[in-house]
């Protein structure tokens, strides 16, 4: 007995349903891509960050802590300038000035002038004259010994600076760098913020600092150390007045704008 139930009619549905999820999913990722240009907007122009830049300054105003000498004895005779240089390096040692605070030089030449006795005198220099002299470099780091030593080298046949130069000491010098450099800050972040305020802004964080560091020690008012080198003839050195010196400071910051 032949079977006469008719075979089953072959479909193509899962090949559909692949063709509808790939459609499906590019139609929603061309929807995330069109989202993505919209939000993005790459055919404007960015917009430029708005800043604004200032000057910081500052100047703060101290008295010096810081004495420099530097007399010289000079003479033709070399042993006995000598001789006057090292008493004076033991006078000063004996007024309390620290072997570590002085140093000395010495040092001898003399004038060359043709000798007639050649024919190309030019050539043949003679020495006609010798000076020899004897440099002493010290410094004091106080001001009541500073006038001491003025006292004493005025009473020395010493040229050069018998006066004092006043100026800062090392960490004084630092401390003061920082103080300036905070008070410069200050003044910078003032200037910015009047002015974004003028323009009806806020003042945002920081975007670069140009760092111009120290602007300078200058004297404020005239002191002995400015005096020109001069012999010392008086019975007693002048008085020792530092007077007061400015250390300037300055840099440059950029703030953001809101």
């Amino acid at each position: 007995m032949n079977d006469t139930t008719p075979s089953p009619t072959p479909t193509n549905k899962p090949a559909l349903q692949l063709s509808l999820s790939w459609r499906t999913l590019t139609i929603l990722l061309l929807a995330v891509i069109a989202a993505m240009t919209f939000a993005w907007k790459p055919w404007t122009k960015p917009t430029a960050a708005r800043t604004i830049t200032v000057q910081g300054e500052a100047t703060i105003t101290a008295v010096p802590d810081k004495y420099d000498f530097q007399p010289t004895f000079a003479g033709a005779d070399l042993k006995a300038v000598t001789a006057t240089g090292n008493e004076a390096v033991a006078r000063l040692k004996k007024l309390g000035v620290k072997d570590t605070d002085i140093k000395t030089a010495i040092s001898s030449a003399g004038t060359m002038n043709p000798d007639p006795a050649y024919e190309s005198p030019l050539m043949y220099p003679r020495p006609t004259s010798n000076t020899s002299t004897y440099t002493i470099t010290l410094t004091v780091r106080d001001k009541t010994l500073a006038q001491k030593v003025s006292d004493y080298l005025a009473t020395t046949p010493a040229t050069g600076q018998v006066t004092p130069s006043a100026s800062f000491n090392k960490d004084t010098a630092a401390k003061l760098d920082l103080d300036a450099r905070s008070k410069a800050s200050d003044n910078a972040k003032s200037k910015a913020t009047v002015t974004a305020k003028q323009l009806g802004a806020h003042l945002g964080k920081v975007i670069t600092i140009s760092d111009v560091s120290n602007g300078g020690i200058y004297p404020m008012t005239g002191t002995e150390g400015t005096m020109p080198p001069q012999p010392a003839k008086a019975a007693a050195g002048p008085t020792v007045q530092p007077g007061t010196n400015e250390v300037n400071y300055s840099f440059t910051v950029e703030f953001e704008l809101k």
